[in-house]
């Protein structure tokens, strides 16, 4: 018995050894972009136990936040980007599961029991122990271990993707509250001046110099402008409250935002950025797209192979005490089925995947060629409001409210310049606003800081 137990171990212990044939999986997790390179955050090690407004809240500072701080919280707390890494993460563990052999299965089998046999109901009872093993056939655990493993790599490109939306976005936030900072010390200088002009106003109408319909005019005024700090801290509020909720904080600690308002003098030359559209994770993902599809096709065309089970075991007479070897195959008859439907439908999802990989390499480049556009158009246009249309608007305020206190201007020529002088400061913050949008636009798209790349002279 003890013989004949161990030469069944061996006989299956052959059998499983000869269905595990080694899997060779070389998939790799993309490397990340440039951009947002330097910063602290693990894409491997997502924020376990970590909600909106605990840890990574607590970590905000009290006082002056910066840029760098702001990227780095989000890569750490944002919740949206926690999932995206958990997700990749359960590919990794269905990746490693794709690779497991299946289970042995244990059959017994109790035949010939007789309830009025003398020496009782199992006396001529006949037992069949077996030990039955599926073998797949076709290299099918291979390649659905490659074609599991890609579909990890696929995950880490749609992490990767999201890293560089979220350190977007937050680059926008960030830049949205250094706006509405400036929008506020700009509405407080407005409400400054127009309370100055009251005064003077009051005084040439007590001296008779002026109608005292005057005093009303710069009343109206101030009044209009006291109702525009308001306004403006309202929005800088909402700002700060939208920075903070991208590492998913309630409400904000920070004091202020601290940053240059200010744009590059310089911009990369655009045939330096046509040719790094290849970096966006968008182009860049579709080479393990591809191989993607193709280990589809192959795993399907595995398909067409019928796997085998196996098993061996033993058979135990109980009315004559007598042992016997059993060993079974069952193979399925590939009359009807062979996986052709399946087959089929991987290879046009494989020549669809071909379309959309060209029709994503040129959307990429179209998107480029309109974000670069947009960045100098807005570098051209800040640079002028600072360097001519903004010297000249507070020039003729100066002039308007000196003229009006020599009796030379009328109050409405001062109001004028002063409506001048604010409009064409809140068209630089909304300037300020659309270049840095246009700039993380273009830094999304190739994946890398311009700050990066070489420079040469812009032409405004």
């Amino acid at each position: 018995m003890k013989c004949e137990l161990i030469y069944v171990s061996s006989v299956f212990l052959f059998i499983v050894l000869a269905g595990c044939a080694s899997v060779d999986i070389d998939g790799a997790f993309p490397e990340p972009r440039p951009l947002g390179g330097g910063l602290i955050g693990d894409p491997d090690a997502p924020p376990t136990g970590r909600g909106p407004g605990t840890a990574v809240e607590a970590d905000e500072p009290v006082d002056t936040l910066t840029l760098g701080r702001a990227l780095t919280l989000a890569l750490l707390g944002n919740p949206t980007l926690a999932a995206y890494s958990w997700e990749r993460r359960a590919r990794e563990a269905h990746a490693l599961q794709s690779r497991l052999l299946p289970n042995p299965e244990l059959d017994v089998e109790i035949e010939n029991v007789d309830g009025g046999a003398p020496g009782g109901a199992f006396s001529v009872a006949e037992t069949t122990i077996l030990i039955n093993q599926l073998l797949e056939t076709g290299g099918k655990r291979g390649k659905r271990a490659r074609y599991s493993a890609l579909e990890a790599d696929r995950a880490g490109w749609d992490y990767e993707a999201k890293r560089l939306d979220i350190l977007t976005e937050t680059a926008a936030a960030f830049v949205g509250v250094l706006a509405a900072q400036e929008r506020v010390l700009l509405a407080e200088k407005v409400y400054r001046l127009s309370d100055d002009l009251f005064s003077v106003v009051s005084a040439r109408v007590e001296a008779g110099k002026v109608s005292p319909l005057d005093t009303a005019k710069a009343s109206v005024e101030r009044s209009l402008n006291r109702i525009q700090v308001a306004r403006e801290l309202s929005r800088l509020d909402a700002a700060r409250k939208r920075l903070t909720s991208f590492w998913g904080a309630a409400n904000p600690h920070f004091s202020r935002a601290a940053g240059e308002f200010a744009v590059a003098d310089t911009l990369p030359a655009a045939g330096l950025l046509d040719g790094l559209v290849d970096q966006s994770p968008e182009v860049a993902r579709w080479n393990t797209e591809m191989e993607h599809r193709r280990a589809a096709l192959s795993l399907e065309r595995a398909g067409r192979f019928p796997d085998l089970t196996v098993g061996a075991g033993i058979r135990l007479f109980e009315e004559t005490d007598d042992r016997m070897l059993v060993f079974g195959l069952s193979v399925p008859v590939p009359l009807f089925d062979r996986n052709q439907g399946n087959v089929r439908e991987a290879e046009y999802h494989l020549a669809r995947a071909r379309e959309e990989r060209r029709s994503s390499i040129v959307a990429a480049r179209v998107q480029l060629a309109e974000a670069v556009g947009a960045l100098q158009f807005a570098h051209s246009e800040v640079l002028a409001l600072e360097n001519a249309v903004l010297p000249a608007a507070a020039q003729a305020l100066e002039a308007a409210r000196e003229g009006y206190r020599r009796g030379k201007f009328g109050i409405r020529d001062v109001l004028d310049a002063q409506q001048t002088f604010a409009e064409v400061r809140y068209r630089y913050i909304d300037a300020f606003v659309e270049y840095h949008r246009a700039l993380t636009g273009v830094e999304r798209l190739i994946g890398q800081g311009l700050e990066t790349i070489g420079l040469e002279d812009a032409k405004p």
